[in-house]
């Protein structure tokens, strides 16, 4: 609500923070995060709705995470206990869902952007991944300042563009990194001659 009683979409300090470092409402959250927010405050025009707004933006985070899961390979009991997990998490119901911070959309965009990559490394490149990723990359780094970091992540995991890869391709980051996550170390690591072989021999 600060940076909309102040009308201003610029870097607006925290009431009694001004002097403080990072204690300030930026103009990230309006841009992306906030905005969902301001649709439910126009009924009443007040913030009787505001605090539901991360109800369905945890839900849908929930759903992309169990797709996610599925498109890396994991079984579909998992992939349903893992988004189960990520729904009644204590945190996000005490913290989260009743409050208007932007993580709940921050990590709903995270994962969606997660997919598109997946996508990517693994088939052959369509307009709808294409165009995905780049609508999610866009918004996630406009929901969080910490989002470039990840952002990076992802373009470098793409890399090179215009193919597709195989998941064995120990050359292409992006596939060393989903091998990873499936719990797949790649060859270099896992291998003959590899950390894991020597500790395992002891």
């Amino acid at each position: 609500m600060t940076w909309i009683q102040s009308r201003t979409l610029w870097a607006t300090p925290y009431p009694g923070s001004e002097n403080r470092l990072n204690w300030s409402f930026t103009p990230y959250y309006p841009g992306n995060g906030e905005i969902p927010g301001l649709w439910v405050m126009l009924p009443f025009h007040s913030d009787l709705l505001a605090n539901l707004i991360n109800l369905p933006f945890l839900a849908l985070g929930a759903l992309t995470l169990r797709a996610l899961l599925r498109r890396l390979g994991a079984r579909s009991r998992i992939a349903d206990l893992m988004a189960w997990t990520l729904f009644f998490l204590p945190y996000s119901w005490t913290r989260l869902v009743n409050t208007g911070y932007v993580e709940p959309y921050w990590l709903f965009l995270l994962l969606a952007s997660m997919g598109y990559v997946a996508d990517l490394l693994t088939e052959p490149p369509s307009v709808r991944s294409v165009v995905g990723l780049g609508l999610g990359l866009g918004l996630l780094l406009g929901a969080k300042s910490s989002a470039p970091i990840y952002v990076a992540v992802m373009l470098i995991a793409v890399l090179p563009p215009g193919r597709s890869v195989s998941l064995k391709d120990e050359r292409v980051p992006g596939a060393y990194a989903i091998r990873g996550l499936r719990g797949r170390p790649p060859q270099g690591v896992s291998g003959e001659g590899g950390p894991v072989a020597r500790s395992e021999r002891g």
